[in-house]
């Protein structure tokens, strides 16, 4: 897994006291590597996912919503818009959020700071 992806997590506000903190790391290390994941969020990414921390992938799924809920409710959604340099308007749905945070980590911004 990249390193910088959970610097890049916890910078932004999400705690890694959430289990959905550590599926979304490894679930974003995994688009970085192979964009089409995201084509194939609850056949193909959830499942590995849950099979690399032995839940269910029912279980990846309901953690991430947890962790993007307590994001959007407690996190820096406004530097996250920052870095991104656009505004998100409503709270995304998982595969959303993971294509946006991915979006970003590809980006050369990320690049730079890292």
């Amino acid at each position: 897994m990249n390193i910088g992806i959970p610097s890049f997590l916890r910078r932004i506000g999400l705690r890694a006291t959430l289990i959905g903190f550590h599926y979304l790391a490894y679930a974003l290390s995994l688009v970085l590597q192979d964009e089409t994941y995201l084509l194939q969020l609850t056949t193909r990414l959830y499942p590995e996912v849950a099979e690399r921390f032995a839940v269910s992938p029912s279980n990846v799924e309901r953690c991430l919503r947890t962790a993007i809920n307590a994001f959007w409710d407690r996190g820096n959604v406004r530097l996250l818009e920052e870095l991104l340099g656009y505004r998100i308007p409503d709270k995304p749905y998982a595969g959303e959020f993971i294509d946006i945070l991915a979006g970003y980590l590809r980006s050369p911004r990320f690049s730079a700071e890292a």
